[in-house]
């Protein structure tokens, strides 16, 4: 009879040890697991932020057509930066009364920039020529009809496309949104080659000896425009007409 007790009390004991063990086990899993998600959620952040502070060096820069971004990101170990130099504007958003600059230095030839933009919007087109030293400017205000009560006397473009012709001695074209903001796309057609418009700028950071955490941030910088203002105040070494 004792001995019968005596196997059903090591029966239970052994029963209490293993639940107790199986508790354990699953504390040690969870909180293995939540050092593990902290640690992935931690070195995510890092990653991120060393992206950014790719980006930002490279907004730094003040000519990107010639930055190597190896020398100037030593301190940023695991970062990459890589810059495209873009000769089109793809969809471009312009804010209401703000400008965007089209590079048009060193064209080899005659040619036409198609530009187009959305509905709802007037456009004001100022193309600087240089004849020889004087500088003169040509404009353009178009719209589209549905904005005729905000744009008087503008050109009615239905199909909100744009041609105008350019030449070696046009220097640059400026843009401004009217009316509402709008998109914008503009591309050189007639065999021309348009200088660099804008800047893709890509920054990639890995942060971790293991598995690793990446992350990856992409941001486009325009050739900077002058304010408004400057539409109405030129300088020019012979004359201005």
């Amino acid at each position: 009879m004792k001995n019968g007790k005596s196997g059903q009390i090591a029966l239970i004991v052994l029963l209490i040890m293993v639940v107790v063990l199986t508790i354990g086990l699953y504390l040690i899993s969870h909180s293995v697991t939540d050092v593990s998600v902290s640690k992935d959620e931690e070195e995510a952040k890092r990653a991120f932020s060393a992206a950014e502070a790719g980006i930002e060096e490279a907004l730094r820069q003040s000519d990107l057509g010639t930055w190597i971004p190896a020398d100037s990101l030593p301190d940023l170990e695991g970062v990459t930066v890589e810059v495209v130099g873009l000769n089109e504007i793809t969809n471009k958003m312009i804010d209401q009364n703000e400008f965007i600059n089209i590079n048009l230095s060193g064209l080899s030839g005659i040619g036409t920039l198609d530009i187009s933009w959305s509905t709802n919007a007037a456009l004001e087109l100022i193309l600087y020529i240089d004849n020889a030293g004087a500088i003169s400017t040509q404009r353009w205000a178009i719209r589209s009809p549905s904005v005729a009560t905000c744009a008087e006397n503008f050109t009615d473009v239905p199909s909100n496309s744009y041609s105008i012709g350019v030449a070696p001695n046009n220097i640059l074209l400026r843009i401004r949104a009217l009316c509402s903001p709008t998109d914008v796309t503009i591309i050189g057609s007639g065999g021309i080659d348009l200088a660099v418009q804008q800047y893709e700028i890509e920054s990639r950071a890995t942060i971790g000896q293991e598995k690793g955490k990446s992350s990856a941030i992409q941001v486009t910088k325009s050739i900077e425009a002058l304010p408004p203002v400057f539409d109405y105040v030129l300088f020019s070494k012979g004359g201005i007409e």
